[in-house]
């Protein structure tokens, strides 16, 4: 499996578009692992979200850390990412990542939309 992160300080993730198809129980490859990367690094500012292992393999413990997500950001709570939660971790991470979003706060900017 490959997850596409670039070689900057860090390891930045490099964000993904939404692949078109939807992810859920029993789902697993690069997708379902970039997700849980990103999960992962969405976690410590939002430590309701439980930490996943990064396997590739959607099994119950991710559709609790996406359905958590979910919940958090006022999205359908059906434990499935498909474009609009994809879309949404990709914003949530960004924003983390450029700073702008710290303990739960946005900082600057109007950064986050959803719906």
């Amino acid at each position: 499996m490959q997850v596409y992160l670039d070689v900057t300080e860090g390891g930045t993730l490099t964000l993904r578009p939404y692949p078109g198809n939807l992810l859920r129980l029993g789902s697993s490859g690069d997708d379902v692992l970039y997700e849980q990367i990103l999960l992962n690094r969405i976690r410590p500012v939002f430590v309701t979200i439980p930490p996943l292992e990064e396997d590739g393999i959607f099994g119950p413990r991710m559709r609790g850390a996406v359905t958590t997500f979910q919940n958090l950001f006022g999205l359908a709570e059906d434990g499935i990412v498909g474009e609009r939660t994809w879309n949404a971790m990709n914003r949530v991470y960004g924003a983390i990542a450029s700073g702008c979003l710290k303990d739960g706060t946005l900082r600057t900017g109007r950064i986050l939309q959803f719906g």
